[in-house]
Parts: structure tokens; C-alpha cells; sequence
């Protein structure tokens, strides 16, 4: 729709948003679904947010590696710290990159919302039964690490 309508940069920002929160999504009942969400996507909105304050000033250039040494701290905590953390440089490295025209809240607002909206779709689908709707088959190698086995 973006696209369409001449708006490219926020349909990357909102879709970006909604990939984020279908990476940490997992086959968790539903109360565990919205934990998974939502801390990496606050923590990914944080990044944002600190990536595009900091452009153009003094503290422009050394954003980024503490950004990587808090995701590394993150990561350190366990799986759902790696999603946390691999999310954050994810949506900081794209802050850096994609010129998200007006103030610097848009573009982490664009993400947050595209990450809620996966949300709303989780939310509506235990309410409703609508899992074929927002229904994930992934292998996740984090929750079952005895199925990841060497190729022979």
C-alpha cells in the first residue's frame, strides 16, 4: 500500500516492524506468544529511537558499536536476550540507513505499529479461532536444540 500510495519509506519501516515481531513469534500458547512479542520489539524501538536521536551529532558515530554492546549483553541472557538483541541491531542498523523523512519518533512508531499489528492478528486468532489466520510452522532450533543435528 505504501508503494502505492508514494510512501516507500514508511511501508519498509511498518513491514520491517511486522518481520520483527514474526521472527520472535513462536508456537507458544497464546499468553506466551505476547511475551515473546513484545519485549524484543520495545527493545528493537529502543534501538530505533537512539540510532536516529543520535544522527548528526556528536554521539552519531559511537551509537551504533554501544547499541552492539548492549545486543551483546542481551544475547548473553538466554534465547529470548538473542532475539531481544539480534532485533535491536537489526532495526538500528536500518534506522542508520533508510532516511525516515519528519521527526525521529515516525520511524520507530512505524515499527511498533507493524509489530502490534502481528500482535492483534495473534490476539484475534485466540479469541476467535482464527489460527489458520496467523498460524506459524518454523523450526525453531532454540526450543528443541536436539533436532538440530550436523548434515551427514
Amino acid at each position: 500500500m505504501g508503494l502505492l500510495v508514494g510512501r516507500p519509506v514508511e511501508a519498509v519501516m511498518l513491514a520491517l516492524g511486522a518481520l520483527s515481531a514474526v521472527l520472535t513469534d513462536g508456537a507458544l500458547t497464546y499468553r506466551l506468544r505476547m511475551v515473546s512479542i513484545l519485549p524484543p520489539q520495545m527493545i528493537g524501538v529502543a534501538g530505533t529511537f537512539a540510532m536516529l536521536w543520535s544522527q548528526g551529532t556528536w554521539a552519531g558515530p559511537w551509537m551504533l558499536p554501544a547499541i552492539g554492546v548492549v545486543a551483546g549483553v542481551l544475547a548473553r541472557l538466554g534465547p529470548e536476550g538473542s532475539l531481544c538483541a539480534m532485533i535491536m541491531l537489526m532495526d538500528a542498523g536500518l534506522a542508520m540507513d533508510l532516511p525516515v523523512p519528519g521527526p525521529v519518533w515516525r520511524g520507530p512508531t512505524l515499527l511498533l505499529v507493524g509489530g502490534l499489528l502481528v500482535v492483534a492478528l495473534a490476539v484475534l486468532g485466540a479469541v476467535e479461532d482464527w489460527d489458520h489466520v496467523v498460524e506459524v510452522r518454523s523450526f525453531n532450533h532454540m526450543i528443541d536444540p536436539r533436532r538440530c543435528r550436523p548434515a551427514a
